[in-house]
């Protein structure tokens, strides 16, 4: 009333924002100098706002490891507080990412498996994630950051679980309840003090009001939208559970298979040759290829072998061998191809029976590994003479060398290995 007295006496000279009174609320009745001066801290006073708080958000990791706080965000972005739910250890039944009715709660997870093959085990999380709705928040050699639905989370772990063993799990749960809260009480505040500056702006018309209104006006914008950017994040970490994954890559086992007749484990093998000693002992009868000259031949008991070589790098080799008691040609067969195939590691291209040209069976092998061929034939006489079995031996013809030179002299080493006789 004292002011209106000294308006009508001419004392005070009259201030429109006087006249402005907000829907329901009392009417505001402003000195013009000191009001303007402190009309920002009369706005923050009403609405309980605080300003000047750390404009960053939290990394996920960090809430995850924070307690829900009723006096703002400043103290979630640093204090440390217990999990609401924590999990480690053997498997525990039902929905581990299960949303209490009543409370809001964010949920990551950390999974370390031992798998046998890293590549395809991590091609497959990611794929059971994004087929569940969720998305691969980073990915690397060796597992990644997924986000997955928490009403699927349970069911999606337990899924990338049977890719592996386990080597340590632990899910963390954390009430976010109260913080939630507090940020949409905040933000509806400011959104209330935004439509009643919106509504004095509206009637001001003073420069210098109008002015100092806006300046606050665009401080309330920017915290709401603060408010509301941070309000999509949290609602982001409690739609989605954060798993981090760790594939650990188990160590190979490497079969390393063993033949009953351990000598049979050579055949294939093309490793360093024989030193030359110029002596030709044939362990059986056979036309050497033209080009091959005759490196060594050696006899060790009852096993006889003879090295031909060609100047291309190509080897003839011939080995004579006493036979087992009750082992047929097709017993020779199995543990050639073994040797080759699961030894040795050969690409097997073709494998047939021959009939020699002195009427004898034998079993013909052909397989590449890197750049180099290889053929061999597993011959098992039947024939006797004086009444001497041959059949108590068993006859390899091998032939190897890199692949160009092996094709070049292929023909020439079949039509040999035809002649073979004992």
């Amino acid at each position: 009333m004292r002011l209106e007295k000294n308006q009508r006496s001419g004392i005070v000279p009259p201030n429109p924002l006087n006249r402005i009174a907000l829907p329901e609320e009392p009417v505001m009745k402003i000195v013009p100098a000191v009001s303007l001066f402190f009309l920002p801290l009369l706005i923050a006073s009403c609405t309980a706002v605080e300003y000047g708080m750390n404009d960053s958000m939290p990394p996920p990791s960090a809430v995850v490891e924070t307690a829900a706080d009723t006096d703002g965000w400043a103290a979630a972005d640093s204090a440390p507080a217990a999990p609401a739910a924590g999990y480690s250890g053997s498997l525990p039944e039902g929905n581990r990412f299960e949303q209490q009715k009543g409370r809001r709660m964010t949920y990551t997870a950390e999974l370390s498996l031992q798998v046998d093959n890293l590549p395809d085990v991590l091609r497959k999380a990611e794929e059971l994630v994004k087929a569940a709705g969720g998305y691969v928040q980073e990915s690397g050699d060796n597992g990644g950051i997924l986000r997955i639905p928490v009403e699927k989370a349970d069911e999606v772990l337990r899924k990338i679980e049977a890719f592996g063993t386990v080597g340590s799990r632990r899910i963390v749960g954390t009430d976010v309840t109260d913080t939630v809260v507090d940020a949409e009480i905040r933000l509806n505040n400011l959104k209330t003090l935004r439509t009643r500056l919106l509504a004095l702006l509206e009637k001001s018309d003073k420069v210098e009001d109008t002015l100092k209104i806006e300046q606050e006006l665009n401080r309330v914008v920017t915290e709401i939208e603060r408010y509301e950017g941070r309000l999509a994040l949290l609602n982001n970490r409690i739609s989605y559970v954060t798993l981090t994954l760790r594939l650990n890559q188990s160590a190979p086992v490497v079969f390393v298979p063993k033949l009953p007749v351990p000598w049979v484990a050579s055949v294939g093998e093309t490793g360093k040759l024989p030193s030359p000693n110029g002596r030709k002992n044939m362990p059986f009868d056979l036309d050497l290829p033209e080009n091959f000259a005759i490196l060594a031949s050696s006899r060790f008991g009852d096993t006889e072998q003879l090295y031909a070589v060609t100047a291309d790098d190509c080897v003839l080799r011939l080995t004579r061998r006493p036979n087992l008691e009750g082992a047929s040609l097709e017993f020779w067969r199995t543990l050639a191809r073994r040797s080759l195939t699961e030894v040795n590691r050969y690409r097997t291209a073709s494998e047939t029976s021959v009939t020699m040209d002195g009427g004898d069976e034998a079993a013909c092998f052909e397989g590449f590994r890197g750049n180099a061929g290889y053929l061999l034939y597993v011959v098992r006489p039947r024939r006797t003479f004086c009444h001497i079995p041959f059949g108590h031996r068993v006859c390899l013809i091998e032939f190897w060398g890199p692949e160009e030179a092996y094709r070049k002299h292929l023909d020439a080493v079949r039509k040999a290995a035809m002649t073979f006789e004992l």
